[in-house]
């Protein structure tokens, strides 16, 4: 016989990865969750992990040194939005404009087998050497 708190027929647990975008914030995400769900079932959400939104104005100074460096370290310097958490969400949270950069491939971080080319670390070398020179 299975405990009340065991996963089984009469329990089931859903985790739930809802990024949030500018503009929105956790309580109500959480809310349009729960209209969603609705009535369907019995059940109680716990959030594990709020990471807050964050967008910096391109005209940003940060932007701007970050670009400038980027494009002379790597011949490229294209601002994209993604869809991941970052310290730097609670540097934003509190006022500091903040980007995100380096080297690798997101799709590679945090895994058993993360790795980033010597070609990128040197890239990174430079790109960090030129925002702190600008």
């Amino acid at each position: 016989m299975l405990s009340p708190w065991e996963p089984g027929p009469n329990l089931c647990e859903v985790l739930v990865d809802r990024r949030l975008v500018p503009g929105e914030n956790g309580e109500d995400a959480g809310e349009e969750l729960r209209e969603f769900i609705g009535n369907q079932v019995a059940f109680e959400m716990e959030v594990l992990l709020e990471d807050w939104p964050m967008e910096t104005p391109l005209d940003a100074q940060v932007v701007r040194r970050v670009r400038a460096a980027a494009e002379s370290a790597t011949g490229r310097g294209n601002v994209v939005g993604v869809q991941y958490g970052t310290d730097a969400s609670k540097l934003h949270r509190a006022g500091i404009e903040s980007v995100v950069c380096g080297p690798g491939d997101i799709a590679q971080a945090h895994t058993a087998n993360e790795w980033v080319e010597v070609a990128q670390v040197e890239a990174a070398v430079r790109l960090y050497e030129g925002i702190l020179t600008g």
